[in-house]
């Protein structure tokens, strides 16, 4: 019986430290679980997003923000509210000047401003690096921020330290350094001694790093005439800098373009889309060209739609043709291309085209006045000239989505520590500094941004029209015939064959090997001189 108990009692022992052993490796998986958890939400991914110029403190314009957010970074970039909710949106100071025309005499001059602001950029990317090592960053860039960023990436593709390439992504609109079209690649290497302006090459494609690149047709920052001695395109292209090029946060439909979902559609469609190296490039078309914005915009003011819209539907098909041969819509966006002087022309196909257009032109004159055009109110109240009455970003922002509201955790304190206090009151680049009438540092204020809406335009059955249009848009007051729509190219597979990178079409950027260094922050900074009257201060 003795024996018996002393049995029963080693099992009972057992057991229990059995029991004892199994608890503790339940707790300590549970801990080493934690411990991953904690790990894995650490990791986060923040936007740092530049303003452009005559935006020095994109956290000041809220519709700026939020309108980078939700119609560029979440439809093209990991930072999408809708499968990253917690995507952080950080705002990144600079001078954001261009001596004389923006930020006055007191501005800097571009070269310095850029300098300041590649400063500050990789300030804030440092920052995010060492705060989150595993941490994905996407870097915004807009017009004279493309330039930063496009230093901003040569340096960190120099970095030893770099990131793993899955850890960055770029997304630049409007880029003054677009391989081929880029206003600052195009004129290269040409040097500015007053204006202190460097024409600098293009944004790097063969970094790793997965990269977006946005423009409009006939943007005269992003889409420069390739043969620039062709005034006509080189004037439109500075209407479309004018008139265009402000409205990539936040499209304008009160100049005839797109709505905010035609502009979605547009960037989705794969027509509009070239991949080159590790950069996809998003060209959209337009409905209307620039260089006749101005008398559509007078005429809808007078009331003289009726009259004029005729005229200029006559005249807009042969000058779409003539101005675009300032362009070779052959060449791969991401091939790095100089200003030409003349085309090489085939004269019966350009005497083809120009008969069509002309028949098309008529055709669209007589549509016009058996319809009797009249334009909507929002054209009747847009301003014929946008560039002296300047800045889609200072109205009150509306959030189309109030449910992705948990993606925005900008605070605008995290820019204390770069800031760049800029004396500057002119609208964004393409913008006259004479044309700031009030205190605010962007311009003018209005009641919305971007709310306007003309409408929608259809094409009849069977008829294509002649520029460029957006996937699902329509036209009803213009119908193109099928004989003359090869005029224009809408980035599509021709360039396939080019031989010095890989471009073609494609629908996402390729998953190229990339850097696979350890998480250290860049160690370079920006460098040049950053005086100068009414230098903005360093290190609010």
């Amino acid at each position: 019986m003795r024996e018996s108990g002393t049995h029963s009692g080693l099992v009972r022992a057992r057991s229990m430290g059995a029991a004892v052993l199994a608890l503790l490796s339940a707790l300590t998986l549970v801990a080493v679980g934690s411990v991953g958890s904690a790990a894995v939400s650490l990791a986060a991914t923040t936007a740092l997003i530049n303003g452009a110029s005559g935006l020095p403190k994109p956290a000041d314009k809220p519709g700026y923000i939020f309108g980078v957010a939700d119609h560029l970074l979440a439809p093209n970039t990991a930072c999408n509210a809708m499968t990253n909710p917690a995507c952080n949106l950080v705002p990144v100071n600079g001078p954001e000047t261009i001596f004389p025309f923006i930020g006055g005499l007191s501005g800097l001059t571009f070269d310095k401003s850029v300098a300041e602001g590649l400063r500050n950029l990789n300030l804030e990317y440092q920052a995010v690096r060492a705060a989150d090592p595993n941490g994905e960053i996407v870097i915004f860039g807009y017009s004279q921020s493309g330039d930063i960023v496009t230093k901003q990436l040569r340096n960190i593709a120099k970095d030893p330290n770099r990131p793993p390439a899955d850890q960055l992504e770029i997304l630049i609109v409007g880029n003054t350094n677009r391989p081929n079209g880029g206003l600052l690649s195009r004129l290269t290497p040409l040097y500015i001694p007053f204006f202190n302006a460097s024409f600098d090459g293009p944004t790097p494609t063969d970094t790793g790093y997965q990269g977006t690149d946005i423009a409009f047709y006939y943007d005269g920052i992003a889409d420069f005439p390739t043969y620039p001695l062709n005034l006509l395109a080189t004037v439109n292209a500075l209407f479309g800098f004018l008139t265009i090029h402000p409205t990539y946060p936040a499209p304008n439909p009160a100049l005839g373009e797109y709505t905010q979902t035609q502009f979605q559609e547009a960037m989705a469609d794969p027509a509009n889309r070239q991949t080159f190296g590790d950069t996809t490039f998003i060209t959209l078309p337009i409905k209307n060209l620039p260089i006749l914005h101005t008398p559509r915009a007078l005429a809808a003011k007078t009331g003289t739609t009726y009259f004029v819209e005729p005229l200029l539907d006559l005249i807009e098909p042969t000058l779409t043709v003539l101005i675009e041969l300032g362009y070779d819509r052959t060449i791969p966006y991401g091939r790095f291309t100089t200003a030409g002087l003349f085309p090489i022309i085939n004269p019966i196909k350009l005497a083809s085209d120009l008969a069509a257009a002309a028949a098309q032109g008529v055709q669209e004159a007589v549509q016009d006045l058996q319809t009797r055009p009249t334009p909507p109110a929002e054209l009747v109240q847009a301003d014929p000239l946008p560039f002296v009455n300047p800045n889609p970003f200072s109205a009150p922002y509306v959030d189309p989505a109030p449910s992705t509201s948990s993606s925005r955790l900008y605070d605008a304190s995290n820019t204390a520590r770069t800031s760049s206090e800029a004396s500057t009151a002119g609208g964004i680049d393409g913008l006259a500094a004479t044309a700031a009438t009030s205190d605010d540092e962007s311009g003018t204020t209005g009641d919305t941004a971007g709310t306007s809406v003309r409408g929608g335009l259809t094409t009849q059955s069977g008829q294509t029209d002649l520029r460029p249009q957006p996937s699902g848009s329509s036209n009803s007051r213009k119908a193109r015939p099928n004989s003359i729509s090869s005029f224009i190219t809408r980035s599509t597979a021709r360039t396939s064959s080019a031989t010095d990178g890989p471009a073609g079409v494609s629908g996402a950027s390729p998953s190229s090997p990339g850097p696979t260094a350890g998480a250290g922050g860049l160690s370079g900074t920006a460098t040049g001189s950053t005086g100068g009257a009414g230098s903005p201060g360093i290190g609010q």
